[in-house]
């Protein structure tokens, strides 16, 4: 009986949702923690690449812009570490509302507080060094100093952030921690890298003693004038000459078609030109935003980097932005900003 053709009822299909309907299903979900952690990891090291050591001042708390050691303000040394730190979180909550808020911290919000809370961080790490006169030290110390210091930090978080201070907390615990390097004791790992030794050559090298160390086998098979066997590629050329000369294969091969490397300049875009068209993109949706066409527009895919200078340069413009898709149709989405 020959075998029939059985169609897949639509019903057991598997459909799998595209990357906008992931988006969609990802609004109002906390994101993972790890996310979170590589959120800030990422902000932090655009910031560095961009400013360097000199980073700006702007979205920090004022108190703290300009203040060193030699020059505190006023009231600095008469009002305790605590008192300090619930100014500075009150002075955040009242600039960036959305640190405040106890809504799910999915994609979308999540965008909102990274920058806010990198500027707490370096904040925080100011205050303590100038109230202590020590930087701010591991949570993992073990000392009884850095335990009162941390639990006076995850009360204040705790009270003034309810429903993100988790977030900061494990943030702020991930970046001031020591980690001991491990130490390996000689010839107990196997060596890597340019210690590693060169195997091709130590195979060649034993491959030539071989030959060298073992019986001679001449390739003529004839017998010389003292009767020996014997007989080489000398002794052999009678035979080359009574088999005529030898073929010129070089001849096909000095004919063959050469590759014409010579196809002018590239037609890749530099670095420059890719930056230069990213923030075009940027002013473009920002101008379509503010004259009412539209509320959002979505930017072409680009990779982190670049993403993350359009970020920059839509939230100083004063709107929001945040990054959507996955892979690479992950791209920058500009809307107005938060609450607006």
């Amino acid at each position: 009986m020959a075998p029939t053709n059985q169609q897949t009822p639509p019903e057991a299909e598997q459909n799998h949702p595209t990357a906008k309907q992931r988006i969609e299903l990802s609004r109002g979900k906390n994101v993972p923690i790890d996310y979170f952690l590589y959120s800030c990891l990422e902000h932090e090291r655009t910031q560095r690449a961009q400013f360097g050591d000199d980073l700006p001042t702007s979205g920090r708390w004022p108190f703290m812009v300009g203040v060193t050691a030699d020059n505190p303000p006023a009231d600095f040394g008469s009002q305790p570490l605590k008192t300090l730190l619930n100014r500075m979180c009150g002075w955040y909550a009242a600039q960036h509302p959305e640190v405040v808020e106890e809504i799910p911290l999915d994609h979308e919000v999540l965008n909102h507080i990274v920058s806010p809370f990198m500027n707490f961080t370096l904040d925080l790490a100011d205050l303590v060094l100038l109230k202590t006169s020590t930087s701010l030290p591991s949570h993992n110390a073990n000392t009884a100093e850095s335990e009162e210091l941390w639990a006076q930090i995850a009360s204040v978080l705790k009270e003034c952030f309810p429903g993100y201070h988790g977030y900061f907390i494990r943030f702020l615990k991930w970046a001031f921690a020591d980690i001991e390097p491990a130490e390996f004791e000689p010839g107990s790992c196997p060596p890597v890298g340019k210690n590693m030794p060169n195997f091709r050559a130590i195979a060649n090298s034993q491959n030539s003693q071989a030959q060298n160390s073992g019986p001679r086998h001449d390739r003529g098979g004839h017998q010389n004038k003292g009767g020996q066997q014997g007989g080489g590629r000398h002794q052999n050329q009678g035979h080359r000459d009574q088999r005529g000369p030898r073929p010129n294969n070089n001849q096909n091969f000095n004919n063959r078609p050469r590759p014409n490397n010579n196809s002018g300049p590239s037609n890749q875009p530099s670095d420059s030109e890719i930056e230069k068209t990213a923030l075009a993109a940027v002013d473009q949706a920002l101008a379509k935003i503010q004259s009412g066409e539209v509320e959002e527009v979505f930017l072409k895919p680009m990779n982190s980097f670049y993403r993350r200078i359009q970020h920059q340069y839509a939230v100083d413009k004063g709107f929001a932005s945040c990054s959507v898709g996955e892979g690479n149709e992950r791209g920058v989405k500009v809307s107005k900003p938060l609450g607006k």
